[in-house]
């Protein structure tokens, strides 16, 4: 006997099965205490009420029916563990050894793994993200500390910390400087492209040229506890105390505390190059009223804690997908400006709202405890 099945019932019937073939036993368990619940506290037991309810939110009746009728004969609303074989590869035991040679060995690849335990690269894949949840993480990169600067930077962060608690009322400023590639396209990073074969493609796609001796302008900035930022002194040399001290501290850095902190006590945080510390800088700071954090005192090698770093990292982000470098040192400095405040608007609160909680915890934890 042939019995044909109409166009709707065969919709019905695929679109059950797809559904029941996507949806995991916790999304199938947490619909069965949703009918049941219906059935018996809604709908007072009425199964066609109970099917037109779940049927309007898109749910097969036949579905609906198999929870109904399992719970009214076996008196079971979830279901069973869904059937299968068992694991032939992805046995309990090759998990503890996945697991234990992990703990062994964070640091070992995934091809030198697998091969260790002798299952495929997938599998092992499989087993250590699904089965084991256990994520590939990326090393965070850290300055190399020499000699006794990890001990003076913990000693010092205490003392920063100590500085800061004492005067809440008193706004923190810190600069630095940096080199920026004049060409985007030489300012370190991954580029990708997409293709099915590499051959076919426009060598300008393909390739990233890279200058040996790239021109590089010098970028100097402060920024304030809020996130706000001073306008940038660009310039082709090196920094020395005179450039920064007439250029970058009279010229840029007092106008900035005149305008956006007038009568406030400001604690100046700059890096300890050797430039920032000259007799005649020192003694500038101090007749404005600017209380520069001793060099005894000066926390050594912390990028971690010094925000104005990774604001460095954004702008050149921002830089590098420029697809034209700048002409000039004028059209490098109006670019910059413009980059440096928007990053300043969308991330400068964010980037120092942590900045002396990271100083505590360098302090009470050392260099690796942020």
């Amino acid at each position: 006997m042939k019995v044909e099945i109409s166009g709707k019932n065969q919709a019905d019937i695929h679109g059950s099965i797809l559904f029941l073939v996507k949806m995991k036993k916790c999304e199938r368990d947490e619909l069965a205490k949703r009918v049941v619940h219906y059935y018996c506290d809604v709908v007072n037991r009425s199964s066609k009420l109970t099917w037109d309810h779940f049927k309007r939110e898109g749910f097969n009746h036949k579905l609906i029916r198999r929870i109904i009728s399992r719970f009214e004969k076996e008196g079971r609303v979830v279901t069973s563990c869904p059937p299968g074989r068992s694991p032939i590869v992805s046995t309990p035991r090759t998990l503890r050894k996945v697991e234990a040679l992990l703990e062994k060995n964070p640091e070992i690849s995934v091809r030198d793994a697998s091969a260790k335990l002798n299952i495929s690269k997938s599998t092992y894949h499989y087993i250590k993200d699904k089965k084991l949840g256990i994520k590939s993480r990326k090393k965070e990169p850290i300055p190399k500390y020499n000699g006794d600067q990890a001990e003076r930077a913990r000693k010092n962060c205490r003392k920063v910390y100590r500085r800061l608690s004492e005067s809440p009322e008193a706004v923190l400023i810190m600069d630095d400087e940096t080199y920026v590639m004049v060409d985007p396209a030489n300012i370190p990073g991954n580029d990708w492209y997409s293709c099915r074969d590499k051959e076919n493609i426009d060598p300008a796609i393909r390739f990233k040229p890279k200058e040996k001796f790239a021109q590089k302008y010098l970028v100097w900035q402060a920024i304030d506890q809020f996130g706000n930022v001073t306008p940038p002194f660009v310039s082709k040399g090196t920094m020395n105390a005179q450039i920064y001290l007439e250029n970058c501290l009279k010229q840029i850095l007092l106008p900035f505390i005149q305008k956006n902190h007038p009568g406030k006590k400001i604690i100046f945080w700059p890096d300890l190059a050797s430039c920032h510390y000259q007799r005649e800088v020192v003694l500038w700071l101090r007749s404005n009223d600017i209380n520069i954090i001793e060099r005894s005192e000066n926390p050594p090698n912390v990028p971690q804690a010094r925000p104005i770093e990774l604001f460095w990292s954004i702008c050149k982000q921002k830089y590098n997908k420029r697809k034209s470098p700048a002409k000039n040192l004028r059209s490098f400095k109006m670019i910059w400006t413009g980059i440096a405040k928007k990053v300043a608007l969308e991330h400068g609160q964010n980037l120092m709202s942590s900045m002396k909680s990271k100083i505590l915890k360098i302090a009470k934890n050392g260099v690796f405890g942020v």
